[in-house]
């Protein structure tokens, strides 16, 4: 058998599997939420473009502070931000390089 080219898994040094996003809470009510919330006024746009003077549709709802270091803010509304998937990405990810 060939050998196989590396995962990216691999490649990064990944150690642990990370556990799905329903196994971190993120549940259909949360997939609900999110579609409601990125409906809002003062939403749509993401919020770090916006502020680099950008207007970029959000995609995301993000925890400001990670619900793993805060999961009692899991659900505070004062705690997301609409992102990107760029910026959600970038944010949750800063030390990959896709």
């Amino acid at each position: 058998m060939p050998d196989l080219p590396p995962t990216i898994t691999q490649l990064l040094g990944g150690g642990a599997k990370r556990k799905t996003a329903r196994q971190r809470g993120y549940s259909h009510k949360w997939d609900e939420y999110s579609k409601w919330y990125l409906q809002q006024p003062g939403n749509h746009f993401c919020r770090i473009c916006f502020a680099k003077g950008k207007k970029v549709l959000a995609r995301c709802v993000d925890h400001i502070i990670d619900a793993t270091i805060r999961p009692d803010l899991f659900w505070e509304p004062t705690n997301h931000q609409p992102l990107c998937v760029a910026c959600n990405t970038e944010k949750s990810h800063p030390n990959r390089r896709w």
